[in-house]
């Protein structure tokens, strides 16, 4: 069987689940902005969509901060995927509630499959100036 393959991370102020399996995803994002550091951000949705993996699968999403030293994560989460096709598509939705992160600056999602590192992407969380409206 061929490696698991990330199609997609979408951020989202709303991910749901409609009764009939359809996914919305509600007001996409790459940026988060805050007057104030450190901060607790407001409730936010993740899509992820999978290929190429079949059983039963633990999946993780890691947090971290990108800055070259010291690297820490702000958050994990695990999870466990089962599906029967490995060609099919797996889409997995989930709500980030409560995560605080001291600084400004670029933070990395990544996802693993079984502890193996599959992919990432940057989540750029800015300071915004209310006075000004300007962003750093």
């Amino acid at each position: 069987m061929d490696k698991p393959k990330l199609l997609a991370i979408v951020f989202a102020d709303r991910v749901i689940e409609e009764k009939n399996n359809k996914k919305g995803i509600i007001g996409t994002f790459e940026k988060i902005f805050s007057q104030v550091f450190p901060v607790t951000l407001q409730t936010w949705g993740c899509y992820i969509a999978l290929t190429n993996i079949s059983g039963k699968n633990k999946f993780t999403v890691k947090i971290k901060n990108s800055a070259p030293s010291p690297q820490e994560y702000v958050l994990e989460m695990n999870g466990e995927i089962v599906t029967e096709k490995s060609s099919g598509l797996v889409e997995v939705i989930f709500n980030v509630s409560g995560l605080t992160v001291k600084n400004a600056g670029e933070y990395l999602f990544e996802v693993y499959i079984n502890d193996e590192f599959l992919d990432s992407r940057i989540l750029s969380i800015e300071f915004l100036n209310a006075e000004n409206g300007s962003q750093k």
